[in-house]
């Protein structure tokens, strides 16, 4: 790394929740990374969600200010497909569309290979649909030069993709699939994507600082600054996806108000949300399928967890932003980085596991207490026995070994399709969700 994009050297500025930030800065200094943010998401039965914040670091490499704070607003990459689940599963729920409406259905005027003719919204939203996994360069260069709306620009690729055979399996992850399966919204409700993300999920969840593509003003590091694999801050216009790839990754937004959408998921499966069924949330998460897929959502089961642990991930290849959550315990970890290389992924599940051994000490501690106020013995909710167990990461794998620690999800997760490509050395380089 050169030394124009070198951090300052001492203990970074930090904000927020102490504990936390005490965790994160030995972690952000060992892997020189710009910064990082992270939140312990709590449900309980008096307070609906309960948010623990912390931010460690700086905006931008070679600067020592600004720092990031607790409000700052983060990428969060791929993480923002089960926010358009979500709003296509309140659509099902009104009855303008099925989650086994066809494509064609709602494009009853485009010319459609016989091939593509059977790909339904349930498929597009669980990567089951056979459709590439990207934009092609042209396709990405063609989106960019676009002038038109961007509700006009994803029918003009659904008009594409259905005039020819699937390109993949199914089961390829697939940022198409949502982006297809978007235009199947707006075209039920007559209304753009974001108008849509707006009324259905961000306003009746109290969501204010939402919003798309990077997060800092062009020139200015008044927001966390995306950086590349080589630690190059990425300060000009257009440092993310094409807006056309709105559905599959591109919202920025404060940990609190991500903290807000991954607590009501775990709230919603507990019949305490206004916005689904509990079913409906439970459908989404993908367990009762042999899919191996939620809908933005990977269903994994860990002792840690009580039994089912929901885990995505998100990275343009600038930022990377993970989630983990487990919905019987009613708790769940989120953590966001400025900087995406082979060694974030890693970092992060780093940070993951300091929050869980943080929040389970936290948990066994409460118990104690109310255990001797009760005089009486109870089992503990979490297994302590876990807390001590050491984390080895394989960089190989991504993931770590300990069986019932987090585990990073499968490679075919599309933040770590991006990771991989970090390192193409072309000067029409493309970020991918």
């Amino acid at each position: 790394m050169g030394s124009h994009f070198t951090l300052p050297k001492g203990v970074a500025p930090c904000d927020g929740d102490a504990a936390l930030c005490a965790l994160l800065e030995p972690i952000r200094a060992r892997y020189d990374l710009p910064s990082f943010a992270a939140a312990i998401v709590t449900i309980g039965e008096r307070a609906d969600v309960c948010t623990r914040i912390c931010a460690v670091g700086y905006r931008q490499r070679g600067a020592a200010k600004p720092a990031v704070t607790v409000n700052d607003r983060w990428h969060i990459g791929s993480n923002t497909k089960a926010m358009t689940a979500t709003v296509a599963a309140r659509l099902v729920e009104r009855g303008l569309l099925s989650w086994d409406t066809r494509v064609s259905a709602c494009f009853p005027k485009f010319a459609c290979h016989a091939a593509a003719s059977s790909i339904t919204l349930r498929q597009l939203l669980t990567h089951q649909s056979g459709l590439a996994a990207n934009l092609s360069v042209a396709q990405t260069a063609r989106a960019r030069a676009s002038q038109s709306e961007l509700r006009q620009q994803r029918r003009q690729l659904v008009a594409r993709l259905l005039s020819s055979p699937p390109s993949e399996s199914p089961g390829t992850y697939s940022n198409l699939g949502f982006v297809v399966a978007a235009a199947m919204l707006e075209e039920v409700a007559n209304c753009s994507f974001r108008e849509l993300l707006q009324r259905e999920l961000f306003a009746p969840l109290g969501v204010q600082s939402a919003g798309f593509g990077q997060s800092n003003t062009a020139g200015r590091a008044d927001q966390p600054v995306g950086h590349g694999a080589d630690g190059a801050p990425a300060l000009g216009a257009g440092a993310d996806n094409v807006p056309l790839l709105d559905p599959a990754g591109r919202v920025h937004l404060t940990l609190a108000d991500w903290g807000r959408f991954v607590g009501e998921h775990m709230l919603g499966r507990r019949a305490r949300s206004d916005l689904l069924p509990a079913s409906t949330f439970v459908f989404l998460h993908g367990e009762c399928s042999d899919r191996g897929s939620g809908s933005g959502w990977i269903p994994l089961t860990r002792e840690w967890a009580g039994g089912l642990a929901l885990t995505h991930s998100g990275s343009n290849t600038l930022n990377y932003a993970v989630v983990w959550m487990a919905p019987e315990r009613g708790v769940a970890f989120l953590v966001c980085t400025n900087q995406a290389n082979e060694q974030t992924a890693k970092a992060c599940d780093e940070v993951v596991v300091a929050l869980l051994d943080l929040w389970k000490s936290n948990s066994d501690e409460h118990n104690d207490k109310n255990n001797k106020k009760q005089n009486r013995t109870t089992t503990t909710t979490t297994p302590s026995s876990e807390a001590s167990q050491p984390c080895e990461i394989n960089i190989t794998t991504g993931g770590c070994l300990t069986k019932d620690l987090p585990l990073l999800q499968p490679v075919w997760i599309g933040s770590l399709v991006a990771i991989r490509l970090i390192t193409r050395p072309s000067a029409d380089f493309v970020r991918y969700p």
